[in-house]
């Protein structure tokens, strides 16, 4: 994904809504948008998400299963 910046903007997110769904912090998101190499997992996590491919849903599953 290009630009996630405008991407996160055009979902009406604000920075800690959009990338806590994936675990990410509020800064490190921040530095991800501002052209810091996004980590392949989260950047295929991303793309899943955009494609309608996971959702709000799965992800929260996902990361509760993680965190046990």
């Amino acid at each position: 994904m290009a630009d996630l910046r405008a991407y996160r903007v055009s979902r009406n997110e604000n920075q800690t809504e959009f990338w806590g769904r994936f675990g990410v912090t509020q800064s490190a998101g921040g530095r991800y948008e501002s052209g810091r190499e996004v980590p392949a997992p989260l950047a295929m996590l991303v793309l899943a998400f955009a494609d309608g491919v996971l959702d709000d849903v799965v992800l929260e599953k996902s990361c509760s299963r993680a965190a046990t």
